[in-house]
Formats: structure tokens, C-alpha cells, sequence
């Protein structure tokens, strides 16, 4: 493959992977807000709700879209939940070590990890979770 081609593919699959994480963050947002706010839910109950919704969104729109997988649910699924839920481990305790380690806010650290994370993420999905389905990102 050249590379001209190789870096098209690689940075046309950034910018939908980009677009989905945007649209999964904001759906997390309102899914949250609407839970609390309308089904009354508590804080913690609405944002577990949002989040397995709004990350069950990111797996499917990801499948199809921004990888065009091929592969079973099974595999890629189960993949996934592994991304997902190491992520979600590394987050939180490097926001609970990372502020006192490097003597910033909490804040500074999110932003940090949220652009360590989402490159960790979007190695892990390219070159694991759909690394077999190599369809032409363009579809």
C-alpha cells in the first residue's frame, strides 16, 4: 500500500473516529440530563444509565461506520467491553493520583488524560478490536 494511501485511510478513520466521540459525549450529556431531570432519576443512577447507552452508541456507530466491520458481534464486541473497561480503570485512578503527583487540578488531569485516553482508545479499536475488518474507510 502507499503511503499517501495508507495515511488517507488512517486520517479519514481519525475524523469519524473524532465525530463519533463528540457525538458520544454529547449524547451522554443529554442522556444524563434528561434522567435526572425528567425521570427523576439521582446523579449517579442517570449517569450509569447515560453511559452504558451513549458507550453502546459509540460501539455500533464505530462497527459501522467509522471501521465498516465485518466481524461478529462476538469478537468485536467482547473487545471492546475490554477497551472500554480499561479505560475506564486507568481514568479514574489516574485522576485520583495524577493531581497530587504533578500538583495540577483535577481538571488539567481530565483534559490530559481525555487526549492520552482517546489515542489509547483509538489505537486499541484500529489495531484490535477491528483489526480484521479492513474495508475501505471512505464507505
Amino acid at each position: 500500500m502507499q503511503i499517501r494511501q495508507w495515511l488517507r485511510r488512517h486520517l479519514r478513520m481519525l475524523l469519524k473516529f473524532g465525530v463519533i466521540g463528540i457525538l458520544t459525549a454529547a449524547l451522554y450529556a443529554a442522556l444524563l440530563f434528561f434522567a435526572v431531570e425528567f425521570a427523576l432519576l439521582q446523579p449517579v443512577a442517570g449517569a450509569a444509565v447515560a453511559y452504558v447507552l451513549a458507550v453502546t452508541f459509540n460501539y455500533y456507530a464505530h462497527y459501522y461506520w467509522t471501521y465498516g466491520s465485518d466481524q461478529s458481534h462476538r469478537s468485536t464486541g467482547s473487545r471492546y467491553v475490554v477497551v472500554t473497561a480499561t479505560v475506564f480503570v486507568i481514568n479514574l485512578a489516574a485522576t485520583g493520583l495524577l493531581p497530587g503527583w504533578l500538583g495540577v487540578s483535577y481538571w488539567f488531569a481530565q483534559l490530559l488524560l481525555g487526549i492520552l485516553m482517546a489515542a489509547m482508545t483509538f489505537v486499541s479499536l484500529s489495531y484490535w478490536v477491528f483489526s480484521s475488518s479492513r474495508k475501505p474507510s471512505g464507505a
